[in-house]
Order: C-alpha cells, then structure tokens, then sequence
C-alpha cells in the first residue's frame, strides 16, 4: 500500500514538472485535404457471429471523389465457419452442398455537408508504461479537421450455410417436392415413421441461402491530418480518418435450398408465419490514417435480413463482426507545408492499466 503510494506520488509530480516544461515545435502540415483519396483495405483477420460464429478474411477499395461522392465495393470470405466444419452424411443436406459464408458488398456515399473547422487537436509526443499505469506527453495543437456527413446506400449479398437444430424447429417444417409428405422437423432421438418422411438423421438438415439486401442511411467522416516537429522528440503526427456509419437493410426475396435425404428424396423447408426476417440494420466503424500504408481496423453490429434459427442472439439474425488489417492509400493530392514554430506547454495524461479489468 506504502510502495503504491509513493508510486502515485512520483507519477504525479513528474506530471506536475512536465506540465511546467515549455516545448517548442514547427508545424508541418495542417491539411485536412492532404490525405489518400482512394484506399485498398485488407483485412487480414475478420470474425462475424451472425448464425453461428466465422472467421475470415476481407478486402475493400474505396476513393473520394471531389470531397463528395465515396463509392466502395468489399468482399469477405470465411475460412472457418461453424455451420459447415461438422457435417454428417446422415442429415438431409442442400445438394450442391454447404459453402463458407461469402459477403459482398458494393455502395457509396454521398457528402451533403464537407467543412474545414479550426480545432486544436491531440498530438502525442510520448506515451510509456510501468507500475501498471500509462504516463502519456502530448500537445493540443491548432489545427484544422474536416467534418462530412451525408448519406449511403448499396446492394449487400450474403451466402449462408444453416444448420436446423432444436430451437428452430417451431420455425420450419417438411415438405416433399413430389407433395407426398408434409410435416415437422423432429427433434434429436425422435424420428418419424410417416410414409414418405425424411429417412436418416433428419433432427438437423443443412440448407444454403443467398440474401440479396438493398440498404440505405447515414455516413458520418473525420479526417485529421496535422504534423509537427517538436524540440527533443522530433517529427510527430496525428493523421487519422474515422468513419461512422448507421443502415435499414431490406431483403424482399429470402431463399432457402431444398434438401435431400440419403435416400435421395427432396424436401423444402417451408418457413412459418415470422420466421423470415426482410427488414434488418447495421452500424459500424472504421479507422485508418492518412498515410500511405496504415494499421486499420473495423466493428459492425445489428441484425441482417434473412432466416430465424430461433430466438437467441447467435441464431435470430442479430450479429458482431471484426476486422483487423492494414490499408494503402493512393492518390495524394500534394500540399505546400506549413511551417510556424510555436512553443506550447506540454500535457500529461497518466491512466491506470488496471482499471479497465476492474
């Protein structure tokens, strides 16, 4: 308790001193405008729950065009995907098979508002850690950001596999293509011995649906982009562009393939009253910066458009997803630098890496 103390102590007047300190730096660039206009993102890892959990990969490309129109078009593919690694012969199964989940997404965005504002932003000179807490030395420097908003809208496809288990079977039934048989799914341990009734494991078929969704909302960008050359720590940078955005998702059409038993015979799985989901939405995040070659990361949650599997979060259409990755940028418009040497007091921000566990 002693040791910890004199640790805060410490800490605290170490802050006191630095904040004192006087540090002088030339502004280098301020420029909001200066930044990569057209962006490849790759996605490296990406992890997504909606109807049971996946893992894969993505890439995206993007450009800005005359700081108003933004158009995009993403790919995502899974390479591990819970609803296809276990599958058993005996179960009634889509014909062409089960496919990893496939997204596709083509869209764009349309900047009613673009303003420069003056702003003084955050521009980290050092950051360390010991003792369980961060001890951060920054400047706020004046600076321009630029704000846009508007709106977004494009075609988003979906490729699922599904798997039927016991809490969707309230939600879906049997019926032959040749109309000789309708009737439930049962659940595991039971079986039916209906004429014409799905023959082997048929607790569980696996089908297939592509959802083809039209969506349409709000985008919101933050772009800053400030550079200096501070005394004792050299160039220094804050060159990041956020994105935000929200959707409504419509899906009009929700297909789900037939399945075949091991016997050959084909059953659709016809869906009750409210088993189907057409409406849907979606809101996320992106960040990279405006460099050249960037860390970039992305978050999205809602709920997509499509079948119900029942009434848990993991089977009811709401998901997470998460990627990881890095971007290039191209396309940058060259600025003459700015150059002001100013001389700022410094801040320092100390946090306590415990206090995130607690």
């Amino acid at each position: 308790m002693i040791r910890k103390m004199m640790l805060n102590a410490a800490i605290l007047s170490c802050s006191l001193a630095s904040t004192a300190q006087m540090t002088s730096y030339t502004l280098l660039s301020s420029d909001p405008d200066d930044y990569k206009r057209s962006v490849v993102y790759v996605d490296l890892f990406t992890a997504d729950t909606y109807l049971n959990p996946n893992l894969g990969s993505a890439v995206k490309a993007e450009t800005v065009i005359g700081n108003r129109i933004m158009p995009w078009l993403q790919m995502k593919y899974s390479w591990a995907d819970a609803n296809t690694h276990h599958v058993v012969s005996g179960f009634p199964t889509n014909a062409s098979g089960l496919k990893k989940q496939f997204i596709l997404d083509a869209g764009g965005a349309l900047f009613l508002v673009s303003k420069n504002k003056d702003k003084r932003v955050k521009v980290v000179l050092s950051s360390h850690s010991f003792g369980g807490y961060t001890h951060t030395k920054y400047l706020m420097v004046p600076s321009t950001i630029k704000r846009m908003f508007g709106v977004e809208g494009g075609v988003y496809y979906n490729r699922r596999a599904l798997e039927f288990e016991d809490k969707s079977h309230a939600l879906y039934s049997y019926k032959s293509t040749t109309g000789s048989y309708a009737g439930p799914i049962e659940d595991v341990g039971s079986t039916s011995s209906a004429a014409g009734a799905p023959t082997g494991e048929s607790y569980k078929p696996l089908s297939m649906t592509n959802i083809m969704s039209i969506y349409g909302g709000i985008h919101y960008r933050k772009i800053t982009n400030t550079s200096i050359r501070a005394s004792g720590y050299g160039k220094r940078t804050n060159a990041t562009i956020m994105d935000w955005y929200a959707d409504i998702m419509l899906a009009p059409y929700v297909p789900i393939a037939d399945v075949v038993d091991n016997t050959g015979q084909t059953f659709e799985l016809v869906a009750a009253k409210g088993a189907i989901n057409h409406l849907g939405w979606k809101a996320g995040a992106t960040y990279h910066t405006a460099k050249t070659f960037s860390f970039e990361y992305n978050f999205e949650f809602g709920k997509k458009p499509g079948p119900s599997l029942g009434k848990g979060f993991m089977t009811n259409g709401a998901y997470i997803s998460m990627g990881l990755g890095f971007s290039l940028g191209f396309d940058t418009q060259f600025k003459r630098k700015q150059k002001t040497v100013t001389t700022e007091k410094t801040s320092t921000e100390t946090t306590n890496d415990d206090s995130s566990r607690h």
